[in-house]
């Protein structure tokens, strides 16, 4: 059974990456204060999302957070993926300890948390818009990747960390953000040529080579193929030598390929993280009564939506 919120609940939905939101308040406050304090990065956490939340074209809406796991298949098939990405065993108990709270916080708020053992938030995303086809979806995240959805209809990315202004990037916007090259010789490239892309040219952020030495207004021209499958047909519009390094290079292509795209027939009914009540969140904001500044309220505040406010609220 695949994951569909019901015909009764919103058409319009924000899906969080939560990674990305998490180390953004994180290392806002580790870089401020020397010493691990969990209370500013939690707080951090819930004013980003509010904030990001008032920015949201809409009435009411759906919210949903995508945690990431093990990306068990990607690392089969290629065990340098992400491996360049350490971190100290310090830290990683701070952030264990922070994401904790921030979760068992949401618990009573009505945010649906999914998270997989096997699969990543990317690959849980990609799966809710695939369920949600027809309906109205914002992922907020900074990563690039998610570029790729915007191939489906009414799919906006919002990116918090846009500095040119326009944060809300369509199919339009996207395919000038992500170019071959820079400046007057700029060449833009589609959402649906983006995975073929990063198979041809590589994705450093995630350890990803791809084919030496090719030139990225050489993989530009073969990255209209859509997929491997068609790039032999296109390799007469390179210098012999760059397509002898193509035909070469194949099997790395189609590797990436298939590590770059989305697992998104994942079934969500087996990611979705229990839920809490008000009541409980309220008795775990008692624990930390540094967090009673924190105003919840305006959480709801930022969806317009009721069912998003829960009754603990009025109290803090």
């Amino acid at each position: 059974m695949k994951y569909r919120t019901s015909s009764s609940v919103l058409n319009r939905h924000v899906c969080v990456d939560f990674n990305n939101l998490f180390y953004k308040a994180f290392y806002l406050n580790r870089k401020e204060k020397p010493e691990f304090d969990v209370i500013p990065i939690v707080s951090s956490f819930f004013k980003l999302l509010t904030a990001w939340l008032r920015e949201m074209p809409y009435e009411q809406l759906k919210l949903s957070m995508f945690l990431d796991g093990r990306p068990t298949r990607r690392v089969a098939a290629y065990p340098e993926y992400k491996a360049h990405r350490v971190i100290a065993n310090d830290t990683k108990q701070e952030m264990n300890t922070s994401r904790k709270l921030i979760l068992e916080i949401a618990k009573g708020l009505d945010i649906d948390v999914f998270q997989s053992p096997d699969h990543e938030a990317d690959d849980l995303i990609a799966s809710y818009v695939r369920a949600h086809q027809g309906d109205t979806i914002t992922i907020i995240s900074d990563d690039k990747d998610f570029f790729q959805l915007l191939v489906f209809p009414g799919v906006v990315i919002y990116r918090p960390g846009e500095k040119n202004g326009v944060r809300f990037i369509d199919s339009y916007r996207a395919t000038d953000l992500v170019a071959a090259s820079s400046g007057e010789d700029r060449l833009p490239i589609p959402p649906n040529q983006i995975r073929l892309f990063k198979a041809l040219s590589g994705d450093p952020s995630d350890n990803i080579k791809g084919v030496p030495r090719l030139l990225k207004k050489h993989a530009f021209v073969l990255s209209s193929a859509v997929s491997p499958d068609g790039i032999a047909n296109l390799l007469f519009r390179l210098p012999e030598l760059s397509a002898a390094k193509v035909r070469e290079s194949m099997p790395i292509i189609r590797k990436n390929y298939d590590i770059i795209g989305f697992d998104d027939d994942v079934d969500l009914t087996k990611c979705l993280v229990e839920k809490k009540d008000s009541e409980y969140t309220g008795a775990v904001l008692s624990g930390y009564p540094r967090l009673r500044f924190l105003d919840l309220r305006r959480f709801g505040y930022a969806t317009k939506s009721a069912n998003l406010t829960p009754d603990f609220l009025s109290d803090i």
